[in-house]
């Protein structure tokens, strides 16, 4: 499994997750790096 926002994504992955050979998923770790950069952007 890929975790975006924590795995390194390279072209081999890309590919396989495009294929549906590589199952991919946003992490609550993730998520939270979302949040949190959304949050200091608005802040500005």
């Amino acid at each position: 499994m890929f975790k975006y926002g924590i795995d390194k994504l390279t072209v081999d992955k890309a590919v396989a997750i495009s294929k549906g050979n590589l199952e991919a998923k946003l992490t609550e770790q993730a998520i939270a790096k979302v949040r949190q950069l959304q949050t200091k952007l608005f802040m500005e």
